[in-house]
């Protein structure tokens, strides 16, 4: 999968999961403060956690058995050796073949497509709002400028915007107005919405992220009706926001005025703080929260739990086999009763048409061969990981040179045609090891 579509995707998760989690602990209490600071940071968690991750362990989970030949010329004996076929591998062949690349790259550009769309209209948005500043009006207290939207008053950082409809109403709740966006512009809520505008181009997919954008700008509404609304009551501030929501006596479709997040805001002003019990809920769900995230980065591979081992290489085909695996000292009885020793230090697979071998760890490229197979050109190469070389044959196409440091996710080259085996030698300390620790098989 694309690596910027699986960030995106796992961000967007993230995203969902702390807007789940504050609508379950933190959803209708007064401690809007808190509720504002907890979304921020799920934004920035969002943002950083699908980073932390260093090595992934998979486990292979035998499902059935597949029956491979291995034939060796001591005393003209055919071997049957049982290998495991995987249900990881069967996974893999799933997500890694040929149609999967196709559809995810449809994917990714689908939704470049998207980001570049929202991030044009976020970015309009923005220009437009600094249009308005060709028209300023000097208040007695505060400089605002003149717009033509539906929209009495808003305020953007530190600049306050008002329409027509603002000069009807009276000094007084002229004065109640601005101070409302001054409040607005001191507590710094236009931050708030650019990182959720910034959120919403990124995942403009997925509803969820919405509704969070949502939940900000509600909370950032009910932290300042609670600052404005102590001066001159709660009643007659909400008479107020009524009188703003209306143009020519009917509401106006617009975001914090519409009818449901109005009444909202009204019943947030006349309500009364949340019990100082109810505060505990924030500190009883920090321990969850730091547990979740925990595991995730667990889950992610940041922490290895158990057993596991890093992983140099894995093979991308939906057509190979594994021809012999590796093992040492394994007795053979013939029909005649003769006894064999016999040792097989290499992994050999064969693929049906040629498969991608990508580095999953930083590797050094430290020779290379070339010789004949059956009139056919055979490349073999020789890596280190730091503790170890990996001898890998077969090779088609080799797309890296000696002396390369390759990165995680360098693409090696071209493995086999079906006519070309591959074999796999591993050696630490000058001792031959078993190989299939170090490959994930695709």
């Amino acid at each position: 999968m694309s690596s910027v579509l699986a960030y995106v995707l796992e961000s967007s998760i993230i995203c969902s999961l702390f807007y789940f989690f504050y609508k379950t602990a933190y959803y209708g209490l007064t401690y809007y403060r808190w509720e504002r600071y907890f979304l921020i940071f799920s934004v920035l968690a969002a943002f950083v956690l699908p980073f932390l991750k260093v090595e992934y362990h998979l486990v292979e989970i035998p499902i059935k058995m597949q029956i491979v030949n291995l034939d060796f010329n001591e005393g003209g004996e055919s071997i049957t050796i049982e290998t495991e076929k995987t249900l990881l591998k069967a996974l893999k062949n799933f997500f890694y073949g040929n149609e999967w690349n196709v559809f995810i790259k449809v994917l990714t550009i689908v939704y470049v497509l998207g980001f570049i769309f929202k991030t044009i209209m976020f970015l309009g948005a923005i220009k437009k709002i600094n249009g308005f500043k060709k028209n300023p009006i000097k208040l007695e207290n505060a400089i605002v400028y003149q717009t033509d939207l539906n929209t009495v008053a808003f305020s953007f950082f530190d600049s306050i915007f008002v329409n027509k409809e603002f000069n009807a109403l009276s000094h007084d709740e002229k004065q109640t107005v601005i101070t409302h966006e001054k409040t607005h512009i001191a507590d710094y809520h236009s931050v708030d919405t650019v990182i959720f505008g910034l959120l919403g181009c990124i995942h403009w997919f997925n509803p969820l992220v919405k509704k969070m954008a949502a939940a900000v700008r509600q909370v950032c509404e009910n932290i300042v009706d609670a600052k404005t609304s102590i001066n001159g009551g709660a009643k007659h501030y909400s008479q107020l926001m009524l009188k703003l929501g209306k143009v020519n006596g009917k509401l106006i479709d617009r975001k914090y005025v519409e009818p449901s997040n109005l009444k909202k805001r009204i019943i947030a002003v006349f309500s009364m703080d949340s019990p100082k019990l109810r505060k505990a809920r924030f500190l009883f769900s920090l321990p969850i929260l730091i547990l979740s995230i925990a595991a995730y980065i667990m889950l992610s591979g940041l922490i290895s739990v158990g057993g596991g081992g890093k992983k140099d290489f894995f093979l991308q085909s939906s057509d190979y086999s594994v021809t012999a695996r590796y093992f040492e000292n394994k007795i053979f009885i013939d029909s005649l009763g003769n006894v064999f020793n016999v040792s097989h230090r290499e992994l050999n697979l064969k693929t049906l048409k040629p498969c991608d071998a990508v580095a999953t760890m930083p590797l050094l490229v430290e020779s290379c061969d070339t010789s004949d197979y059956k009139g056919m050109r055979c490349i073999s190469c020789n890596f280190w990981d730091g503790e170890q070389s990996i001898i890998i044959g077969g090779f088609e196409q080799l797309l890296v040179t000696v002396g390369d440091t390759l990165q995680v996710g360098t693409l090696i080259g071209r493995l086999g045609d079906g006519k070309l085996p591959i074999s796999v030698k591993v050696k630490k300390n000058d001792v031959i090891i078993n190989p299939e620790s170090l490959f994930y098989f695709y």
